[in-house]
Formats: structure tokens, C-alpha cells, sequence
């Protein structure tokens, strides 16, 4: 494996996740862009929603995505960027919740 290949893949990943959040932001809500604190409590649900219906991608595809999506939002509650209560609805983004929706 050549140095940096695993890091350039990693960004590449987020490019994407980001371009298909952004996409969702813009259909939901008109908007490219939103302050963490102004989406809806349901947003994990209704991201999931974009994701495997007007995406069409796939309940693995979509778990990771949204897996990914809770740890950045994870990490703006632990730089003190996001308040708790403010963060993502856990129980929208659990595996078993997934599936039930999914499957």
C-alpha cells in the first residue's frame, strides 16, 4: 500500500458524505448549508430516509454513512461545538433501528 493511500481514501469518503448531506440539505430545507443547532431532532431519520429511498443506497451503505455522519457530530458535542441535547437523535441512528426501518 503506498503512504497516504488509506488517508486520501478517508477523505474521499467524507468528500462524498458530504456531497450527499449537502444534496439532502438543499432538497429538505432549500438551503446548502445549516447551523448544527437548527436541524430537527429527527434529522437522523430523515437523513436515513434520503439516503436509502431517494439516493437508492444500499442498508450497509446507509448505516456507515449515517454512522460516519454521528461520529463527526460526536466530535462537534466534544469540542464543546454542539450542546448534548442539541446533538443527534441516538436512537434514529442505532443499527436495529436501521433495520427495522430498512428490512
Amino acid at each position: 500500500m503506498k503512504k497516504g493511500k488509506a488517508a486520501l481514501k478517508t477523505q474521499q469518503r467524507l468528500d462524498n458524505i458530504q456531497r450527499k448531506v449537502q444534496a439532502w440539505l438543499k432538497k429538505e430545507y432549500h438551503l446548502s448549508d445549516k447551523p448544527l443547532v437548527e436541524l430537527k431532532a429527527s434529522f437522523g431519520d430523515d437523513l436515513k430516509h434520503y439516503f436509502t429511498i431517494d439516493c437508492n443506497i444500499g442498508d450497509n451503505t446507509t448505516f456507515k454513512y449515517i454512522s460516519i455522519v454521528k461520529e463527526l457530530l460526536d466530535h462537534s458535542v466534544d469540542k464543546g461545538w454542539l450542546e448534548k441535547t442539541q446533538s443527534l437523535n441516538t436512537n434514529a441512528l442505532t443499527k436495529t433501528r436501521i433495520g427495522k426501518c430498512c428490512l
